[in-house]
């Protein structure tokens, strides 16, 4: 599985320190030389930032890619541009409208969200409330439990009938909330 990877989602996973989780979940990540030298380059004693360069499952790609403005910062514009040329299976993006551009533009895309939730029915995270505590204010830790599961059901692709007939407990034991 060929996956391209955006600034927010490393950011995030480095600093509460499962960033790991993307390598359990797919292996090899790609990341656009654009992105790294936001995350990484550019605040080299940013929290987290020591995982990211100890990471030897990331890949940086530094090919040059066409400069087309897409409306997007530099890093989102990579990152949308080298799933494309490389035709990537999925892209991890958190930002709104990059990720609707991304979807508009063929791309299927998963947020930071998506990969914890993933992580967390799949075993490779006992819970997601520990993770999801460390966050940052006004992220979207600080959502309640219905908040969080309208939040995270388009994310990660959950239709009406996966939860049809089931009391929230079936969803929100994933999350860590009673």
């Amino acid at each position: 599985m060929l996956v391209i990877a955006d600034s927010s989602p490393l950011v995030y996973l480095s600093r509460v320190g499962v960033l790991d989780l993307l390598a359990t979940a797919f292996g090899e990540v790609v990341v656009p030389a654009t992105v790294w030298a936001e995350v990484v380059d550019a605040r080299p004693d940013a929290p987290g930032v020591s995982a990211l360069r100890s990471a030897t499952w990331l890949r940086v790609d530094r090919r040059g890619l066409p400069s087309t403005d897409l409306g997007l910062d530099p890093g989102e514009t990579a990152a949308i541009l080298l799933a494309e040329a490389l035709h990537a299976d999925l892209l991890l993006i958190d930002e709104r409208a990059g990720r609707a551009l991304a979807e508009e533009r063929g791309l299927v895309v998963r947020g930071t969200l998506g990969v914890l939730v993933h992580a967390r029915q799949h075993g490779a995270l006992p819970a997601l409330r520990p993770v999801l505590e460390v966050s940052r204010p006004g992220s979207f830790a600080q959502l309640n439990p219905t908040e969080f599961y309208q939040f995270v059901s388009r994310p990660i692709g959950f239709r009406g009938s996966d939860l049809a007939g089931r009391p929230p407990g079936h969803w929100s034991r994933h999350v860590g909330y009673p």
